[in-house]
């Protein structure tokens, strides 16, 4: 690797288990957990050197002390899927949330993190009147489309827009966004059977077949729920479908698909 932060040498580089970057200056340690230590140290310095750490502790630390006043070490190694639960034993140990670099105490999301009112304001400031694009909007469908919500947050939503009128500005972007919409030959008899009462095994069969590839849990994937929920707060936190992909050995589509919830949607 190409870096000036030490990686302390392992024959372990391209296993999973738990990690730590420490400030070698003042002894104070970040701990997380890995797939892969190789790929997730290069993701760490990528966005350190970017200035886009999701630890801001972490972040603040390296700009102030510098490159190669860190050290990546392997802590221990273990299998995938049990990777954040020794990282949540390290930092309960530790106390790393506290007197480490670590933002949250709870391994593998951001449960625990307390926003100031400033903060907050802030945040809120910055958004407020904000119009967003029709690309911006695009993305944000693509998003939401597919992920599941509750009968309470339907309803919710039901009676938000009850009685509401469309403006012709929204009744236009509506128009557009469902123009060129074209359903396969396939979902259009699947659709008309459905219909008419007709009963077909084989079609509820590829139906739940579909749902659960969507799902996430067809046989062939790589993943497991703790991987799922490690990929969904990475991606909470802001970092990249590609760095994601690389260090999890899946292809970008996957993660893109995580992403929007078109598949592990059950998983938060």
């Amino acid at each position: 690797m190409s870096m000036s932060m030490t990686v302390t040498p392992s024959r372990y580089s391209r296993n999973a288990g738990v990690y730590r970057i420490v400030n070698t200056t003042n002894g104070r340690c970040y701990f997380g957990s890995a797939v892969n230590f190789h790929r997730r140290a290069i993701t760490h310095v990528h966005a350190l050197r970017n200035g886009n750490s999701h630890s801001k502790k972490l972040q603040a630390a390296w700009n102030k002390y510098g490159e190669s006043s860190f050290k990546f070490e392997v802590v221990l190694v273990c299998a995938r899927r049990d990777a954040v639960m020794y990282e949540q034993i390290v930092i309960d140990m530790m106390n790393a949330a506290n007197t480490g670099y670590n933002v949250a105490p709870v391994a593998g999301s951001m449960l625990g993190v307390k926003k100031s009112k400033e903060s907050i304001e802030r945040t809120a400031s910055k958004l407020r009147g904000r119009k967003l694009s029709e690309e911006h909007v695009r993305k944000i469908s693509e998003f939401q489309r597919g992920r599941p919500h509750s009968d309470e947050h339907i309803r919710k939503v039901a009676e938000s827009n009850r009685g509401k009128k469309r403006t012709p500005d929204q009744i236009q972007l509506f128009s557009e966004v469902q123009k060129g919409k074209r359903l396969s030959d396939e979902t259009r008899r699947i659709l008309r059977e459905q219909r008419i009462g007709i009963k077909r095994p084989e079609v509820g069969k590829a139906i739940s077949a579909t749902k659960q590839m969507m799902a996430g849990t067809a046989k062939s994937d790589k993943l497991n729920p703790e991987l799922v929920r490690d990929i969904k707060r990475r991606l909470h936190n802001g970092e990249k479908t590609t760095a994601i992909a690389v260090e999890f050995g899946v292809s970008q589509s996957n993660i893109s698909l995580i992403k929007s919830g078109n598949r592990w949607s059950h998983i938060e």
